[in-house]
This record gives C-alpha cells, sequence and structure tokens, in this order.
C-alpha cells in the first residue's frame, strides 16, 4: 500500500477546489487498495476531514463570493438607475435650455445669437416620414413578409408528453450550478 501523507494545517487552507477534488479522488482511490480494514478506516477518516474541513470552507467561501458578488451587482445596477436617471434630467434640462432659446430668438426676430465663442443658429426642422395608413399605401411602396411564429410553451408542452411534433426536439441544456 502506498504511504498516505497528511497535509499539514498550513497546507491545508491552500488548497483550492481542484486539489480538493484530487485530493478526495486519490484517497479513495487508496482506499480502494489498501491492505486491511485499518488501513481502509484512516483513509476514510482522511477523507472526512477534508470533506469536513477543507470542502466545507471553499464550498463556504464560494458562498460568499457568490453574495459579495450579488450585492455588487445590486449595487451597480441601482447606480446605473440612477445615472440614467440623472442623465433623463439632465436631457430634459437641456431641451428646456433650447426651447428658451427658440423663444428668445423669436421675440429677437433673428436665426441667430453670437457669443465670444459660441455662435446658436436657429434650422429649419428636417423632414420625417409619417405614415397615417399603411393599408392605403400602393403595392409598389410596400414590401410583404410572411411571419411564422412558433408556440414554444405548446411545443415543449408536448413535446415532454411525449407527443411527436415534426421539426422540432427537446434537448437538455447545460448542467449549471445553483447555491442554497
Amino acid at each position: 500500500m502506498s504511504t498516505l501523507k497528511v497535509l499539514s494545517p498550513p497546507q491545508r487552507t491552500t488548497l483550492d477546489m481542484l486539489q480538493i477534488s484530487d485530493a478526495l479522488w486519490a484517497l479513495s482511490l487508496l482506499r480502494q487498495d489498501a491492505d486491511t480494514e485499518e488501513e481502509r478506516g484512516k483513509i476514510r477518516e482522511e477523507i472526512d476531514r477534508i470533506a469536513d474541513t477543507d470542502l466545507a470552507l471553499k464550498t463556504d467561501g464560494y458562498g460568499g463570493l457568490k453574495r459579495k458578488a450579488e450585492a455588487e451587482m445590486a449595487y451597480l445596477k441601482g447606480e446605473a438607475r440612477r445615472y440614467t436617471g440623472k442623465a433623463k434630467r439632465i436631457e430634459a434640462m437641456l431641451d428646456d435650455a433650447k426651447d428658451l432659446l427658440m423663444y428668445v430668438m423669436e421675440k429677437l426676430q433673428t436665426d441667430k445669437l453670437r457669443g465670444h465663442v459660441t455662435t446658436i443658429s436657429k434650422c429649419e426642422g428636417l423632414y420625417s416620414l409619417k405614415l397615417d395608413d399603411e393599408s392605403l399605401l400602393p403595392a409598389e411602396y410596400v414590401d410583404e413578409i410572411t411571419v411564422r411564429i412558433p408556440k414554444s410553451d405548446l411545443i415543449k408542452r408536448d413535446l415532454m408528453a411525449n407527443k411527436p411534433v415534426p421539426g422540432a426536439r427537446l434537448e437538455r441544456g447545460d448542467d449549471y450550478i445553483r447555491f442554497d
């Protein structure tokens, strides 16, 4: 039988998840090759110790990492909403300033206001297309498009009930991690 190397406490705290996984795998292989029940018992104790200490601490560490990341994301999303609101208020303020400048130009009967650095000009509005009733447009002005929209919920329900649906199939997604 191979000699079992027990990790000292300082090394234990530096194990990453892959090292823990490798250690548990190696120990389980050693346990299978153990000659006596006493050797198997010692290896089992080491497996339990690693699983109870190192693995549990690392798992809790990942849980803490997830909680911190979620808190940071929530904070940043809140900041994004706050900055979006602030940007909208500034945009509204700029629109109000433009309306005021338009009013001043009309009162002064001028199309330009000149400063030392900036010139503000009144410009004619640009043309934009407005469609009052698309059904009245002649065929030459319209592209006809036929759209098929699959009823995903109905298709999935029938496939889950083992009812064949030509052109569709169920596919299992990738395994994922869930924190409880």
